[in-house]
């Protein structure tokens, strides 16, 4: 489970055309499943962050989606449901 941005690094770096990459991640990786994969990933380390206060933990989690690479309004939008 990949954010769009991790996606694009990773076949850049396996040396396949910007284009392409644009094209095929355009088409396949849309706000939606971005949104989804993002929830998937908090629920899953939500146990760590569960018992701190409620600052620290949306810090915590902005922190970590924020590395995988996700956009800030999927990131915004995930806190919210928090």
């Amino acid at each position: 489970m990949e954010s769009k941005r991790e996606l694009e690094f990773e076949l850049r770096n396996k040396g396949i055309a910007k284009e392409i990459v644009d094209q095929v991640i355009g088409e396949s990786v849309n706000q939606e499943s971005q949104l989804a994969m993002a929830k998937k990933l908090i629920e899953k380390k939500y146990y760590k962050w569960g018992k701190l206060p409620p600052f620290n933990r949306k810090m915590k989690m902005r922190e970590f989606l924020g590395r995988k690479g996700f956009s800030w309004d999927v990131i915004k939008e995930v806190l919210n449901s928090y």
